[in-house]
Order: structure tokens, then C-alpha cells, then sequence
């Protein structure tokens, strides 16, 4: 009896592991926190700068937080995007380290969690790819640097 018991418990410990769903990884993963070389300063007019050559609507900023979140209107999939930008700056460095969280408006006032999940696993993904790979992109150039 005392060995069926031990089976029993073993099978319900192990079974949730068995029953995991399988979890997707990127092949390429977007980069979203750079070091950026260049004062806190710098940085921050900078980010205001990308903010108004994409025609973005600064929603909230904060210099002394270090956070800037402007929103986009994309034209194709008619939701907004709005960009979450955190600054810290990193004296030792002399670099400014950016962190950007793009989030999209998926026009649902109760999203559940399937259709946020759904929406992720189909063209929003790459689409936030998109979105940090030009964020850096025109930063850099703005800045005139290449970041880490």
C-alpha cells in the first residue's frame, strides 16, 4: 500500500510539468534597454526629438523620473501605440541607459487574455520588433552616436 501511495504522489507531482504548455521563444529577440552614450541631458531632448519627428502626442513626461510616454496613431492597423520611454543616466559611464516598452491599443475596453495572447502571437509581435528597432534607430541617429 505504502508504494501505490508513493506512486500516486509522484504522478501528481510530476504532472504538472507534463502538462506545461510549450512556451514560444523569439530566434531574435528586440533589444529594448540600450546604453546610450551621452549625457542625461542630451538623452532627453533626444527622445523628445524622435517623439516629434514620428508626429507623436507627448501623454506624460517626467525629466526628473526620467519618463517620457508618447503615443503614435499607426495608419495601417488604425490602433494607437504608445511608447513608454525610461531614462536613467549613468554618470560612471558617461552614458544614458533607455529602456522602451511599446504598448498597443488594442481598441477592446474588456480585453480577456486570449485576445491579448492572440493578437501577440500574430502580427503585433513583429510589429513591436518594428517599433524598437526604429525607436533605436532614429535615436541613434539623432544622437549621433551607435549605442551598446
Amino acid at each position: 500500500m505504502t508504494k501505490i501511495r508513493l506512486f500516486i504522489v509522484i504522478i501528481l507531482a510530476l504532472a504538472p510539468v507534463a502538462c506545461a504548455p510549450h512556451i514560444p521563444t523569439s530566434q531574435n529577440p528586440a533589444e529594448v534597454r540600450k546604453k546610450i552614450p551621452g549625457s542625461y541631458a542630451e538623452t532627453w531632448d533626444s527622445v523628445m526629438n524622435v517623439a516629434k519627428a514620428c508626429e507623436g502626442t507627448v501623454v506624460a513626461q517626467d525629466k526628473k523620473a526620467g519618463i517620457i510616454v508618447y503615443k503614435l496613431a499607426d495608419a495601417e492597423t488604425e490602433e494607437d501605440v504608445y511608447m513608454h520611454v525610461y531614462m536613467k543616466g549613468l554618470p560612471q559611464d558617461g552614458k544614458t541607459c533607455v529602456v522602451l516598452f511599446p504598448q498597443i491599443n488594442l481598441g477592446y475596453s474588456k480585453t480577456s487574455m486570449s485576445m491579448v495572447y492572440s493578437a501577440l502571437r500574430s502580427r503585433k509581435a513583429y510589429f513591436l520588433t518594428e517599433i524598437e528597432a526604429d525607436f533605436f534607430s532614429r535615436l541613434e541617429q539623432e544622437m549621433g552616436k551607435d549605442s551598446e
